[in-house]
């Protein structure tokens, strides 16, 4: 590749850089620069050569998420739930039943974790995340109790497997609109969201399957679904299964066990009843998050579409 050729990376990079500088700021000048190092990012992912390798757009999305860890979460505080979900994981069993407002005046909360109660959006409301994300929320408290940035860590190894991964099936190039996009640097590494989990879970399972849709694709989707309960939206892709219906139990099977270890803890509760609140839209913002989670939904369905596509053209 001649020098030239490698100006998108760098291009990607300052943007990122760009990026990161807005998550030490506030107000109106955060969201400003925000803006502007992601028109340079996706400027930059645009242009990148199809001569690219598959290990230069890995190793730019890597220093892409090294930016972001190093980064603090801004317009963003679901964090904070995930920390007293890992806390009360760690601590009694189960993060289910019982919402973090009936602790704002228990005195048997460490004092790194009544700081971490202050900020927890919708404290009135149980937990919404499903028993295998809060056991990624204990082994955090168990490494580091209250570091929201370990958790951060977890989520971009995720999503730097979920990079490639995909590039096993898509051009190294075309993934880079992924890879080095504003929003995967905004959402997952600065504000850190877990979403990436899922979507690694179930292209994992995809390509696993091989030539046919099948039990292990089925089981994918169980185990995507124990981390958000949005997996289910790639349930019609077991119709393709040769037993599609054997399939869908076994999507069922490991959707259940993986609250088995919050049953035998003595909680009789799951996330369903954090998710009816919202779903009944008790508070204005409840709402408004349950409809920012659709609109992720929604274009998280067209990307799965695309790559299954491309996928089954490479199997023919």
């Amino acid at each position: 590749m001649t020098p030239q050729r490698y100006i998108p990376h760098a291009v990607s990079i300052a943007g990122a850089i760009a990026i990161y500088m807005a998550s030490l700021m506030d107000g109106l000048a955060a969201l400003a620069v925000l803006l502007a190092g992601a028109l340079v990012m996706m400027a930059g992912a645009a242009h990148v050569s199809a001569a690219s390798s598959k290990v230069q757009i890995w190793c730019v999305a890597a220093i892409i998420a090294a930016v972001g860890l190093a980064g603090t979460p801004f317009f963003e505080d679901d964090y904070f739930r995930y920390l007293w979900d890992g806390y009360r994981t760690a601590s009694v069993g189960t993060p289910y039943g019982i919402a973090p407002e009936h602790f704002f005046f228990n005195p048997n909360v460490p004092a790194p974790f009544r700081a971490v109660l202050d900020h927890i959006n919708n404290p009135e409301v149980a937990t919404i995340y499903g028993p295998v994300l809060e056991g990624f929320f204990a082994l955090g408290y168990l490494i580091d109790p209250a570091n929201e940035r370990l958790l951060r860590v977890f989520w971009a190894v995720a999503n730097l497997a979920l990079i490639a991964a995909l590039m096993r099936k898509i051009p190294a190039h075309q993934v880079a609109l992924y890879a080095w996009n504003p929003l995967v640097l905004k959402e997952v590494y600065i504000s850190g969201h877990p979403d990436a989990l899922v979507a690694l879970v179930l292209c994992l399972g995809w390509l696993l399957s091989r030539k046919r849709v099948g039990l292990l694709f089925g089981a994918a989707i169980g185990l995507a679904a124990g981390i958000k309960i949005v997996a289910f939206a790639a349930l019609p892709l077991l119709l393709r299964a040769k037993r599609p219906v054997f399939a869908g139990c076994v999507v069922a099977a490991v959707f259940v066990l993986a609250y088995l270890p919050f049953l035998a803890s003595g909680s009789g509760q799951s996330e369903w009843a954090g998710l009816f609140v919202f779903a009944a839209g008790e508070e204005e913002e409840a709402h408004g998050k349950e409809c920012k989670g659709l609109i992720h939904s929604i274009f998280s369905n067209f990307e799965m579409g695309d790559f299954c596509r491309k996928a089954n053209k490479g199997k023919q």
